[in-house]
């Protein structure tokens, strides 16, 4: 299974965009770095995801999600 486009609203109210492959009962979430994407994974998501559910995330301020954050800290990343 591969689904992607998936949007989730943080708890500040900045859409995340995400993506989600595979099935497995375990799931494994791919974080990038700081100036990178959800696509920084691709490659390690496809395998991956043989075996696992794995989701690829856009933090705040990166890739397709959004900007509008008020507190740029770790918690609100988290």
């Amino acid at each position: 299974m591969s689904t992607q486009g998936h949007v989730a609203i943080s708890g500040d109210g900045v859409p995340i965009h995400y993506d989600v492959q595979g099935n497995g009962a375990l799931a494994l979430v791919f974080v990038h770095g700081w100036c990178c994407n959800r696509r920084y994974w691709d490659r390690q998501m496809g395998h991956f995801a043989a075996q696992y559910t794995v989701v690829g995330l856009d933090l705040a301020g990166h890739g397709a999600s959004g900007r509008d954050r008020t507190q740029w800290t770790v918690p609100a990343f988290g």
